[in-house]
């Protein structure tokens, strides 16, 4: 679990890269190869496409939507300092609403999971993770005027489940 938390973002956002950092250095820091295996395959569920497969995948990707339980406030800025480092990192080729929908589309994904597969969840954490991705993307769709609907359309059919999950709750 310590390995797989630690490693998951080591190539940024690219789980598939962290995984193979780890599978390559694992061994220097004492774990066996079995081990890797594991940590490896935790690295990978906690990509927005995965869905986990274990009680241990489970928790990291929990671990990882943990960021979305935090007061909005915090999210949004956290948001704010990722963005300001993609556009000074992009320069010039910087779009800030192309930016957006992607960053908003991974989100979604990524708490439209099925994590009630692996049982244990509470309802009322995985409600509060979904209430601040749906959040998100009305802020990005009233900075643009744009209707709501048509922002969610746009964003894909992620961002459509959220929004569908939301009126099976009510």
């Amino acid at each position: 679990m310590d390995a797989s938390a630690l490693w998951h973002d080591a190539a940024g956002l690219d789980e598939t890269e962290s995984a193979r950092l780890f599978a390559d250095h694992g061994g220097q820091f004492g774990y066996s190869p079995e081990e890797i295996e594991l940590v490896c395959d935790a690295i990978l569920s906690t990509d927005e496409f995965a869905q986990p497969k274990t009680r241990e995948e489970a928790l990291d990707t929990m671990s990882d939507m943990n960021n979305l339980t935090h007061p909005y406030g915090v999210v949004k800025q956290r948001g704010e300092q990722f963005e300001a480092e993609a556009r000074e990192t992009e320069g010039d080729q910087f779009d800030a609403v192309s930016y957006r929908k992607r960053n908003l589309l991974r989100v979604a994904r990524f708490v439209t999971k099925d994590l009630s597969i692996l049982g244990g969840f509470e309802l009322p954490w995985v409600r509060r993770v979904q209430a601040t991705a749906r959040q998100m993307i009305a802020d990005f769709a009233a900075e643009r005027r744009q209707a709501l609907p048509d922002c969610v359309r746009e964003i894909g059919e992620a961002a459509l489940q959220l929004f569908a999950s939301k009126s099976t709750e009510e």
